[in-house]
């Protein structure tokens, strides 16, 4: 198996056991690592296009970054309700 299918792998394990688990260090480590990993995949294919080497391969990348958008999004709109809000007199 080629190496970055070890790493997709990897960190696919580490989402699974932080849906386990209740350790908000594991959370934001398999968040970070998914969210990282989609960004670089498609900046890979943005610097391909860019390059010549592929010049559809922009393409690709608009799903990557697509689920990049999207967590972050989710992730800011849901820590909104976090923040305790103060009675303003």
């Amino acid at each position: 198996m080629p190496v970055w299918g070890v790493i997709w792998l990897v960190v696919g394990v580490i989402c699974i056991i932080s849906s386990i688990t209740r350790s908000t260090i594991v959370d934001v480590i398999a968040l970070c690592s998914g969210v990282m990993l989609n960004a670089g995949w498609g900046m890979s294919f943005v610097f391909a296009s860019l390059e010549g080497v592929s010049h559809r391969s922009w393409v690709s990348s608009v799903g990557y970054f697509s689920v990049v958008i999207l967590v972050v999004w989710a992730v800011w709109r849901g820590k909104r309700g976090d923040i305790p809000k103060e009675d303003r007199e």
